[in-house]
Formats: C-alpha cells, structure tokens, sequence
C-alpha cells in the first residue's frame, strides 16, 4: 500500500537515485521508438500506474515530469520518427487528490509536449490493467509500464504473467 504522506516530504537521497536511474531508462529507452525515418511501432504508450501528485513537497520532479521532460527533450530534438508515432502518456494514481495536483501541474505551458498525449485518471492499478488490456496486448504498440515501491504488491503472478 502506498504511503500516503510520501509527497508531503522532501524526497530522500534514495528515492532521488531511484528517479535519476528511471529517468536514465526513460532516456534511453525513447529513442528506440522514436529515432529511425520508420519507426518499429506506431504506437508509443507509457504507463507511470502510481504516478502520485508529480513533486514532492518542495517541487523536485517524480516520474511523471521527468517522463514528460524526456519526452519533450526529444521532440525538441527533431527525432526522424517523431511525428510518424502517436505517443501517449498514461498517469494514474487511486488517490483523486494526487492526480488533480498533477493535472493541475499539467496547464503549465512546461509540461505540454507537442505531439505527447497526456492522460490523467484517479484509479487503482487493476482498474488501469483493465482499462488498457487492448493497449498492453496490441503487438503494434510499444509499452513501457512504471511500477515503483509503491505497486510492487500489485503485480501478483497472474499480472505479470498477463503483462
């Protein structure tokens, strides 16, 4: 279960580390999708399923933004592949109030990546799983899920033998 106070504190050295090295991987893994004149997929779908409110409480960016950050620091770059993939951005979070503070980050002209569909929902993971089962299994889709210490519990064997 996630801690619901986590957001409400600086975020630790830990946890500092783990979004760099998730950053890293975001950065690294975008490009694979994005780069060529033809791209492998047309589809590009992320999942960040405990996406939180977006900062902690002094504004440093979670995985959210920092998905979004990578996103828009290559759609800057002019990627060959850019615009020949539709790319989505699934943020959820059960707890309503985090995703309104996220969607509410969300208006800044900072956040709005031009040819990134952003998509905002307060529900569980389960009820995500469901929602995106034709997503997850499209084999012309490229999919990346996000869970962190907070959805580990979640994925029981059925769920990642589905995923």
């Amino acid at each position: 279960m996630a801690n619901s106070r986590f957001h409400e504190e600086p975020y630790d050295e830990g946890t500092l580390t783990k979004l760099k090295i998730f950053e890293l991987y975001v950065q690294a893994w975008i490009p694979v999708f994005v780069s060529r004149p033809e791209p492998p997929f047309r589809e590009l779908h992320i999942y960040d399923l405990f996406c939180g409110p977006g900062t902690d409480s002094v504004g440093v960016p979670g995985s959210p933004l920092r998905i979004l950050g990578q996103l828009r620091d290559y759609q800057r770059a002019g990627m060959s592949g850019w615009s020949k993939v539709k790319i989505v951005a699934h943020l959820s979070d059960e707890d309503e109030a985090k995703v309104t503070r996220l969607a509410d980050t969300l208006k800044s002209p900072a956040w709005q990546v031009p040819g990134v569909q952003i998509e905002t929902a307060a529900i569980t993971f389960q009820e995500a799983i469901r929602q995106h089962q034709s997503v997850l299994t499209a084999p012309g889709a490229a999919k990346l899920l996000i869970i962190d210490q907070f959805g580990v519990d979640e994925v029981t064997d059925d769920v990642f033998k589905q995923l």
